[in-house]
């Protein structure tokens, strides 16, 4: 390839608009239809390589798709394709992407396995000794879904394909090491051996808190502190509310969606449900539980799981260089592809092509009004029995506090006969002499555990 007749003068020359097709054009002209170009491939760089959409001319049909990128080295001038993937899918998903890559020099992917399973050249390539099978577990996970998990739907052990990731071992030795350097501020400037011991317990237990949910207060929910508070003071008010496991649920179903909301795609798990497809449900909150993950903060664990695996495929990926493989692919988990496509811009690696999108699952509607209908009856009917219940409950709480502050009996105003004059009357009620206060409570209880019940059975239905 020649030099860019204009590289001393601009930074596009990495943008992959190859210089001649200017010739003859002059060094302005040239340059803002370079720089144009640049633009566009830029904007199709895709911002999260995981999506979920709706589909098909009346939206009956959820698709959730993963994102292939093809970049090319301006060094050594080999493609390489990055794969975004994610651990369970249809097996057709799996299939799609092996038959794919079939015609690549080779084939670098994700797999953390015991260091013995790997067998490693003196060159640094390392490959899979034997095949790698899902574990219980994880076969469980995935028949919830109703899918298949990765280590089910492909073969690793083709001779074209190469792991380009940690150990099992290097990631507990990384975590370890990073977990000490975090206790170190707890004991700096310690001299007593029993206060620098429980300094330094107390510094594991809040570091390791913090690192495992990511350098985050939380796991999961929304990172702007105003929102947590939000959601957190509607929680409260929603318990003085009729059917508070509605807004519990709806509040769960935010706050594990990293504070999106969602509505339509909320709704559309009800409708769902209401058609007793509870796999499809199940299918549904699990993908936008996916796509909402794509906004976790790489800090704490996942400086490793992320950060530390994506430099080992970093190194793999030297290997394509040294070894001349022109063409080639990296198959790694939606998560780690942001800071993988950084890393390669870094080593010179250009974007030549549009998005490929493929569809991991889907999940259909089965369009029948019916469900629209189910779903909203559904709502109102656990609404009215909660608005019943918590009217119920109101009934009783003015009635013990009319026992409370006039005592057995309670002044009420009548009408005097064939005039217009109102006069107290005294009407006696039935009180108990004591125990005012035990059966208030009592029955506020009773009523509080009765409706986190119902939450936490909506919620295992639909949200888990």
């Amino acid at each position: 390839r020649p030099e860019c007749l204009w590289c001393s003068q601009c930074k596009h020359c990495r943008s992959g608009i190859h210089p001649r097709r200017f010739a003859g054009r002059s060094l302005q002209a040239g340059r803002r239809q370079m720089m144009a170009e640049t633009e566009i491939l830029e904007q199709q760089i895709p911002r999260k390589f995981l999506e979920l959409s709706r589909k098909s001319e009346n939206g009956s049909l959820y698709q959730l798709s993963t994102a292939q990128l093809s970049l090319r080295s301006t060094s050594s001038n080999g493609t390489l394709d990055l794969i975004s993937i994610v651990h369970l899918g249809e097996r057709e998903y799996f299939e799609a992407i092996t038959d794919d890559v079939q015609p690549y020099d080779r084939v670098l992917h994700e797999l953390v396995v015991n260091a013995d399973s790997i067998d490693a050249d003196d060159l640094g390539r390392r490959r899979l000794k034997y095949p790698a099978n899902a574990t219980v577990f994880q076969q469980t996970l995935a028949s919830r879904y109703g899918l298949t998990h990765q280590l089910s739907g492909m073969n690793f052990t083709n001779s074209k394909w190469f792991v380009a990731d940690l150990s099992r071992e290097t990631i507990d030795k990384l975590q370890t090491r990073f977990l000490r350097s975090l206790e170190e501020p707890y004991v700096a400037g310690v001299q007593n051996l029993l206060l620098a011991q429980a300094a330094r317990r107390q510094g594991r237990e809040a570091m390791t808190s913090w690192f495992l949910q990511g350098g985050t207060e939380s796991s999961w929910g929304p990172k702007g502190f105003s929102e947590r508070v939000l959601l957190t003071c509607v929680a409260i008010v929603s318990l003085a509310l009729p059917s508070p496991e509605l807004s519990a649920l709806l509040i769960s179903w935010t706050w594990q969606n990293n504070g999106n909301a969602n509505l339509q795609t909320f709704f559309d798990v009800l409708r769902l449900c209401a058609n007793l497809d509870f796999v499809g449900a199940r299918r549904l909150v699990y993908a936008q539980f996916l796509v909402s993950s794509q906004d976790q903060e790489t800090g704490g664990v996942y400086e490793i799981i992320i950060g530390g695996r994506n430099s080992a495929a970093m190194k793999q990926v030297e290997t394509l260089e040294k070894d001349g493989c022109r063409r080639s692919s990296l198959i790694y988990g939606v998560l780690h592809m942001p800071d993988l496509l950084q890393r390669l811009h870094q080593r010179e690696y250009i974007v030549i092509d549009e998005p490929k999108w493929r569809d991991a699952w889907r999940i259909s509607l089965r369009d029948q009004d019916f469900t629209h209908v189910a779903a909203a009856t559904g709502v109102a009917l656990l609404f009215g029995f909660g608005c019943l219940d918590w009217l119920d409950l109101v009934r009783d709480a003015t009635d013990s506090l009319d026992c409370l502050v006039y005592g057995q009996k309670t002044i009420i105003w009548s009408t005097w006969p064939r005039t217009e004059i109102n006069v107290p009357v005294t009407e006696y009620l039935q009180c108990p002499a004591s125990g005012v206060w035990g059966r208030t409570f009592r029955e506020g209880l009773v009523y509080v555990l009765r409706h986190i019940y119902m939450f936490w059975t909506l919620r295992e239905l639909i949200l888990r």
